[in-house]
């Protein structure tokens, strides 16, 4: 199953954290926009646990970019 086009591209990636001498793992959602073969924008946005299980099912269903974004608090519905 994929995204509609337009809808952008995302994933969840792992990173490793240390702090005070111990790692941690934390969540990270990648994204990319294009538009007509040009890459508008490309970053990545911390995923807090409390919403992990929720984009996890969203990226799962492939839902569109801009609702899993909303849900991390970077765009406006």
């Amino acid at each position: 199953m994929r995204r509609n086009k337009g809808e952008g591209s995302g994933s969840i990636h792992w990173r490793t954290i240390i702090k005070n001498g111990r790692d941690y793992q934390q969540a990270y959602y990648h994204y990319e926009f294009w538009s007509e073969g040009d890459r508008l924008v490309k970053s990545s946005r911390y995923i807090p646990k409390r919403l992990l299980n929720h984009v996890q099912q969203m990226e799962q269903e492939k839902a569109a970019v801009k609702e899993i974004l909303q849900l991390l608090g970077m765009m406006k519905p």
